[in-house]
């Protein structure tokens, strides 16, 4: 597979995330340019400061297994809230009784829409991790040494594609 399956990954799935409900479902699309889809779970903020998630698998054309997963946190405000933290950005799940641990960090980026401005947490990530989130029972979103706690959201929404793909 080539890099631009990524690019187009990132430059499509934003759009997908900010036009919908807070209840979280699953957004199917297809590109009938270039022949590629995607399938997405996504759920809004349901408050001006909290994060909405989106989690999606991209199928480059003619394929039947995704070619990469992607998450996405990301809030919006009238100003940046964590442009210059030089915190890590990460997301820390607990799976089992054992305390299996798995560490994801995230890409911070942004941008701005009319008054609001939009920052945005990203990461690529493998199938077995998406699966662990899947399993998870404890999931924990840390942006700029702040921390809240998105579990249930989270590990539902990753069970959901995980789920999409069988």
């Amino acid at each position: 597979m080539h890099w631009s399956y990524t690019g187009k990954l990132l430059a499509v799935f934003p759009l997908f995330f900010i036009s919908y409900s807070t209840a979280g479902q699953i957004v199917r699309q297809g590109d009938a340019y270039s022949g590629a889809r995607s399938v997405s779970w996504v759920q809004d903020a349901e408050t001006s400061d909290a994060f909405s998630i989106a989690i999606s698998a991209f199928y480059p054309k003619g394929e039947k297994k995704p070619y990469s997963y992607t998450l996405e946190l990301s809030t919006k405000s009238n100003y940046w809230q964590y442009l210059k933290c030089d915190h890590s950005d990460r997301i820390t799940a607990v799976s089992d009784d054992r305390g299996s641990v798995l560490n994801i960090d995230m890409h911070y980026s942004n941008s701005f829409s009319g008054d609001k401005s939009r920052e945005i947490f990203t990461a690529t990530l493998p199938l077995e991790s998406l699966k662990f989130l899947s399993e998870s029972r404890v999931i924990i979103f840390s942006p700029c040494g702040t921390s809240g706690n998105i579990s249930k959201v989270l590990s539902d929404g990753a069970a959901k594609i995980v789920d999409a793909e069988k």
